[in-house]
């Protein structure tokens, strides 16, 4: 199952990414060499033209800063002497404008194999297999996707003579079975004008997962789940604990304008997986409609790159026994064989109300904002037989978003909070406890509270620690006062090796 993704992954990733392109043949129909043209065409534009729009990304400061701090950390550890082990050394792995250059650099580098791949092992006189009323079905068999990197090519679609084809010693056994059973085919069919539609066809019976629309003024792939799921199944694949899978996504490239792009995915129709678990329970998660759920504009006139995130609700739900791994663990005996787990009886039922964003990076001054920032316009929840053991509020009183700043000063970084930063938890596990006797008291009954005083609060990051420039900031623990934080302007927050203010300490600032 994973080849099959990856090779699919390949296969659509290129083609999925076009726009427009010349017709060879001006208005008659649409030959074979037309569609592959325009496809190949299509497919370079659409990606030499988002890389070059964004291509200003590549020097913000701001940007690599902002990487880094979000980024991962390299750690060095010594070896134990005597038992004694020293603590690791970690220190943020940065990131420079050079990273950021170099990684412009290796994305023009793919679009040009990908590009050959395209030309030399996809779209070929070789792989086609029928024409017929203006489409092309090509087949693509083990030589066109399992070959191994920099193979000898497969022909080209101008015609050319084809040099020598890699030996099936080249190829990965599993791959080449897989690919011969899938019989992958793509179907090219014009759309009018320089518009292309690719069909992606899988098994003998030609099952249609996924449908490519190359068109002039915007380019993607909608993917149907289900007949994903009916792929898998009718070519008899272990999909593990993969019960069900529905929902339609779609992903596209528009051209808004020249130098100026947008990548967009969508949900359009609701995505619901239903996943059994080891006890033999089936637990669902789901995703709600939203178009576009995504969305990252990169425009070079103004030099400014925007993203919008506005996700459906998340839902989660099933037996209560089907989530025991998150609080209980299975053990062994001494033997190796697991020890037996109490059936657990209720229902849950998740719901984060949704996710909302919008970033804007201006390459003029350099600087960073993100807006309308939020998880959806009600109170995220999670119960068991309909009891909420959980609820979680971002700003209630505020309209449950807020607007961040965000702006580079030497070191450190400056964010500002717009009108204010206020999030509440709610933890009522009591119900839980006759099942689970094992339950900290701090998730009983308990409100954790983490807010702002004062208008358009702002912190400083750096140096391991948070500087209040404006505003006073607060946490609270109701189970445990002692975890109570507030510092006021000028104030820093450190981290604390004790156990006393939840691992923090307030200090004034140097």
């Amino acid at each position: 199952m994973n080849q099959w993704v990856l090779t699919r992954a390949a296969v659509l990733g290129g083609l999925i990414l076009v726009a427009c392109g010349p017709k060879t043949s001006g208005d008659d129909e649409s030959t074979t060499t037309d569609l592959a043209a325009l496809a190949e065409s299509n497919v370079e534009r659409a990606l030499r033209g988002t890389v070059t729009a964004g291509g200003f990304v590549a020097d913000s400061t701001t940007l690599a800063s902002s990487l880094g701090f979000m980024g991962g950390e390299s750690c060095t550890d010594e070896p134990c002497v005597n038992g004694v082990c020293p603590p690791s050394d970690c220190i943020k792995e940065p990131v420079t404008v050079s990273d950021l250059q170099q990684s412009r650099a290796d994305m023009n580098a793919s679009i040009d194999s990908l590009m050959k791949t395209l030309r030399e092992k996809i779209l070929t006189k070789e792989n086609l297999e029928s024409e017929s009323d203006g489409a092309a079905t090509y087949r693509l068999g083990p030589k066109a996707l399992c070959s191994v990197p920099d193979a000898p090519a497969q022909g080209s679609s101008s015609g050319g003579p084809a040099p020598q084809a890699p030996s099936d010693s080249g190829m990965d056994p599993d791959c080449v079975e897989l690919v011969n059973r899938l019989e992958v085919r793509l179907r090219l069919s014009s759309a009018g004008g320089d518009n292309v539609d690719v069909a992606v066809l899988l098994t003998p019976d030609r099952r249609n997962p996924a449908t490519l629309e190359l068109h002039s003024d915007h380019a993607g792939v909608v993917v149907n789940l289900g007949e994903i799921k009916g792929t898998l199944d009718a070519l008899g694949e272990d999909t593990g604990s993969l019960v069900s899978l529905v929902g339609k996504l779609d992903f596209e490239i528009k051209r808004n304008a020249e130098l100026d792009y947008s990548f967009l995915a969508s949900v359009l129709e609701d995505v619901k997986v239903g996943v059994r678990q080891d006890s033999g329970d089936t637990m669902h998660v789901g995703v709600g409609k939203s178009v576009p759920t995504f969305e990252l504009r990169f425009d070079g006139n103004a030099r400014t790159v925007t993203g919008t995130l506005d996700v459906g609700a998340i839902s989660v739900d099933g037996p209560l026994n089907a989530f025991r791994d998150v609080f209980d663990p299975e053990e062994y005996d001494p033997s190796g064989a697991p020890v037996p787990r109490p059936v657990y009886q209720g229902t849950v039922e998740g719901m984060l109300a949704g996710i909302e964003a919008g970033v804007t990076l201006d390459g003029s001054n350099d600087t960073i904002t993100l807006d309308h920032v939020g998880l959806g316009d009600q109170t995220s929840t999670l119960k068991v037989d309909q009891n909420i053991i959980a609820a979680l509020d971002v700003n209630p009183a505020a309209g449950r978003h807020f607007d961040l700043g965000l702006n580079k000063q030497a070191d450190r970084t400056l964010a500002t909070f717009m009108p204010t930063l206020d999030v509440t938890v709610l933890l009522k596990f009591a119900p839980l406890l006759a099942q689970i006797p094992d339950l900290s008291p701090a998730v009983l009954d308990n409100t954790l509270h983490f807010w702002f005083d004062g208008t358009n609060p702002t912190v400083q990051t750096g140096n391991d620690e948070l500087r209040v420039v404006s505003g006073t900031l607060h946490y609270t623990d109701a189970h445990d006062p002692t975890h109570d934080v507030t510092a006021a302007a000028g104030s820093c927050v450190q981290t604390s090796d004790g156990e006393s203010n939840a691992g923090f300490v307030v200090v004034s600032c140097p």
